[in-house]
Formats: structure tokens, sequence, C-alpha cells
């Protein structure tokens, strides 16, 4: 194995002081961060569960009567899971997937392309024209 130069030998003995500073300054900052007994600690957040259950304790009573289910609300329930869905996709359907291979078997129909001197074209005769 090769001897290392003076310079190498330095420039490692100068990052190994650097890393140990860096340590030292970490470990003065981490003991700064515990707090004395007689500091206040900073509130607690009481999180989402606990505002919710506090916030139903005063004011959920106004809305048991829209908890509990009568039978206007299944109706109104089996609209929104049941039928709304079917009659979009119906309309979903109808207007967007029938009649994709030629475009005359969906329900919006499309006139056929007409060219000049088209011999396929046979325009409706004009009155007084037999």
């Amino acid at each position: 194995m090769a001897p290392i130069s003076e310079a190498r030998e330095r420039e490692i003995e100068e990052w190994r002081q650097a890393r140990a500073k860096i340590r030292a300054d970490r470990h003065a900052f981490l003991k700064d961060q515990v707090l004395a007994p007689n500091e206040p600690l900073p509130p607690k957040n009481p999180g989402l569960s606990a505002r919710w259950s506090g916030w139903w304790a005063t004011q959920g009573a106004k809305f048991v009567p829209m908890v509990v289910q009568t039978p206007v609300r299944k109706g109104g329930m089996f609209f929104l899971k049941w039928v709304l869905p079917l009659w979009v996709g119906h309309y979903l359907f109808k207007y967007n997937f029938l009649g994709k291979d030629d475009g005359m078997t969906g329900v919006v129909y499309r006139r056929p392309r007409v060219y000049p001197n088209d011999s396929k074209f046979n325009p409706p005769l004009a009155p007084g024209e037999a």
C-alpha cells in the first residue's frame, strides 16, 4: 500500500476536526432542547377525533333526526345509489358508445357525406320536375 502524502493527511485531519465540531454542536443543540422543570409546556393538539366528539357532544342532538332512517330517506338513498348511476350510465352508453363502428347505428344519426358528381347520391326531384 502506498504511503499517504502529507497534504492528504492534513486534509483528512481537517475533515475529522470539522466532523467533531459538527458533532459537538449537534450535541449542545439537543442538550438545549430539554425543557427545564419550570418551563411551561406547549399546548397539545387534540386531534380531529377529539374535536369532533366535543362538537358532537354540544351540537349533535340537533342532527339526530337526520341519522334516523325514515322511508323517505331510504328512498332517497335508493335513488342516489341505484337509480342515478344507472341513469347516467344509460345516457353515456346511448350517446357515446352506440354506433361507433359505422356512425349509422347509434341514436344520433349522421347524414352520409356527399361529394360532387357522386353516382350514389340521388337528390330528391324538385317540384315540377317529373
